[in-house]
């Protein structure tokens, strides 16, 4: 079984910010006696460290100008690389608000002029200048899309004889149909918040609002930002967030008290039909029953197919550093050149149940996935809101408290507040 991306191990904190001591400098590349230039290259997950070990190999028999050295560097080092003016010639990164600091303070060598950015999608290009830019520079380019909606176990689905619903009326009546059934709807795993952001909060508020065009018109609110502004959480969210507390009922007793793990072992063990995730749980569902019959589709919100969206994350892009020169710059170039080579970012994303984000991509072939295909390929998709609020803001724990009881006023009159609070002052 392939190595899958876990969640957990995403780009997350507000440490970014420390990049704005950077500046210029940077060591990364030097000389070696055979004349090859030897660079640091640099992936932030430990999970992928292998394939992209075997992929600095095949760079370095591929060519005799550059050496590549490969690190792996979580986003703490990163932050140092920077303050010390010594960041790595090319770095692989999980995207989120916090490495879009990077962006904003142009640390990152702008990619616009790079021929490799004309075989990757616009729509793609465009989440990458999501969290803000500087100087409307490109400073990284996408390398992987993680689809992310309803997790379902195709055997269940078969004996309650329900199919994938496509409105929201036929979802609920699918969750009625397992419970009449004996079978548990929907699977919670609430006690690990991340995994309520991450499913109800995005896929309800993705299923119903233009989630980009919300965040630019939320910073156009600025100072003026209150929960009567046409443009606030407590205006635009309300209605997705009630609706999806209807789904509560559906919900494995226990959803309060167990956390990811062990719900991927509850899932993989048939104890529910569907559960709110991403592609990484499968490789703990897969772990404990490799005979899992899965598949997944998008969280329908409305009573019209035209509405529903994908939830989508950015879940890694490639950079170089703007203080890079000469035959550093050169050399963490050609390591980004050889990444992006069809072979090793489709394989990389076939293997990791992703969407490869260049034109010529293909389908995802794996059934555990290819449900989005439908959205991805026409570009009905969208990053959820969590992914935009920086993590200095509690929205997970007040998302819990929500659903554990709480009313939807609060829970969203908090958001406003800590955005004007703190949010926009760190987009300045």
């Amino acid at each position: 079984m392939p190595a899958l991306v876990d969640r957990r191990t995403l780009l997350r904190g507000a440490g970014a910010l420390a990049v704005a001591a950077a500046g210029t400098g940077g060591l990364a590349g030097c000389g070696s006696s055979d004349g090859r230039t030897t660079v640091r290259f640099a992936a932030n997950k430990r999970e992928t460290i292998t394939y992209f070990q075997r992929v600095t190999e095949g760079f370095n028999r591929s060519q005799s100008r550059v050496t590549a050295e490969l690190e792996n560097n979580d986003n703490t080092r990163v932050i140092a690389d920077f303050v010390r003016s010594s960041p790595v010639a090319v770095g692989i990164n999980g995207f989120d608000i916090t490495f879009g600091g990077y962006m904003r303070r142009g640390v990152l060598a702008d990619q616009r002029d790079n021929p490799v950015l004309d075989t990757i999608r616009p729509d793609m290009v465009e989440f990458v200048q999501a969290y803000g830019t500087y100087r409307n520079q490109i400073g990284a380019v996408p390398y992987s899309i993680a689809g992310q909606g309803v997790l379902y176990n195709r055997d269940l689905f078969a004996r309650a004889g329900v199919r994938v619903p496509t409105t929201w009326s036929e979802f609920l009546q699918v969750c009625r149909r397992l419970q009449s059934r004996g079978i548990t709807p929907l699977l919670g795993t609430f006690a690990d918040d991340w995994t309520l952001g991450q499913g109800m909060f995005n896929y309800s508020v993705v299923g119903m609002l233009d989630v980009a065009k919300f965040f630019r018109d939320l910073e156009a609110v600025g100072d003026d930002l209150s929960p009567a502004s046409p443009q606030s959480f407590s205006s635009n969210f309300r209605e997705p967030l009630v609706q999806i507390k209807q789904l509560l009922p559906f919900f494995n007793s226990n959803a309060r008290t167990i956390a990811y793990d062990q719900g991927n072992r509850e899932f993989a063990a048939g104890r529910a039909a569907m559960m709110f995730q991403g592609p990484w749980a499968y490789a703990g569902v897969l772990g404990a029953n490799p005979q899992f019959k899965g598949g997944m589709f998008p969280l329908p919100m409305t009573d019209d197919p035209a509405d529903t969206t994908a939830t989508i994350n950015l879940d890694q892009v490639v950079w170089t550093p703007a203080s890079a020169t000469g035959a550093e710059r050169a050399g963490g170039l050609a390591v980004m050149d050889y990444l992006m080579r069809p072979e090793i970012v489709h394989r990389y994303n076939a293997d990791n149940l992703a969407f490869s984000p260049d034109k010529a991509a293909p389908e995802q072939s794996s059934p555990l996935v290819s449900g989005l295909n439908p959205y991805v390929l026409s570009g009905r998709y969208s990053q959820g809101p969590e992914l935009y609020i920086p993590t200095a803001i509690p929205a997970r724990r007040y998302l819990q408290e929500y659903i554990y009881g709480g009313d939807v006023e609060t829970f969203l009159g908090k958001l406003d507040r800590d955005w004007k609070r703190l949010a926009i002052r760190l987009s300045a």
